[in-house]
């Protein structure tokens, strides 16, 4: 049921961002590469106590306690605030294995884990201007030593333009389980885009 309502969220926003304005900067099909770290020990830390208490405590897991991630993105503009991505993570991660009652009961062996995601990025402004904070939200899955589990990332960042159509960017998220066998970690990550086939320079406005 909670697969079938994240989907019906994602098509609305994706119908919310086809029926914006779409005089502007519409960002043009990319293909960007990240590198990040899955931080499953930090979502334990809050779940057991709470963010407050992980921020008051300074427990917040360091990237040396985190699994090194690798990341291939494909990036869309539906409008000039909305896009789409496509994206795929890779790392050798010791995951938090949970049991039927949802309790982690243990750390496994690091074993490779792969997530896909669909997600929408809500952009608080068009591309060009030259730092573009933005949320993101959709729906994923994943495959760890042979187990396939469904997840939810949130989350948002920064996005900086460095040349015609080029960007680096940052991204943070939580990713929240759909299925009993998954479980929560964020993912951090830093990547670098630009766009595939020919470069089309965009139009900017003049202020009246």
């Amino acid at each position: 049921m909670r697969i079938v309502l994240l989907a019906l969220f994602t098509i609305s926003l994706i119908a919310v961002g086809q029926a914006q304005d779409k005089r502007g900067p519409i960002k043009q099909a990319t293909l960007a590469l990240q590198i990040g770290a899955f931080d499953f020990q930090t979502a334990q830390k809050i779940r057991s106590k709470s963010l407050s208490k992980v921020i008051s405590d300074k427990e917040w897991s360091n990237l040396g306690e985190s699994d090194m991630a690798f990341g291939l993105s494909y990036i869309k503009g539906i409008s000039k605030f909305f896009d789409y991505s496509i994206n795929g993570f890779a790392g050798s991660v010791r995951y938090p294995v949970r049991n039927t009652k949802g309790n982690t009961v243990g750390v496994a062996p690091s074993k490779f884990l792969f997530e896909a995601d669909v997600s929408i990025h809500m952009k608080l402004l068009p591309d060009n201007y030259i730092v573009v904070p933005y949320l993101s939200g959709g729906v994923g899955g994943s495959s760890w030593n042979g187990r396939f589990e469904a997840f939810m990332p949130f989350g948002g960042g920064l996005q900086f333009g460095v040349g015609e159509n080029y960007f680096a960017f940052s991204n943070f998220q939580y990713r929240v389980p759909v299925t009993q066998g998954a479980n929560y970690h964020f993912l951090y990550s830093l990547g670098f885009g630009g766009p595939i086939g020919k470069s089309v320079t965009p139009e900017v406005k003049s202020i009246p």
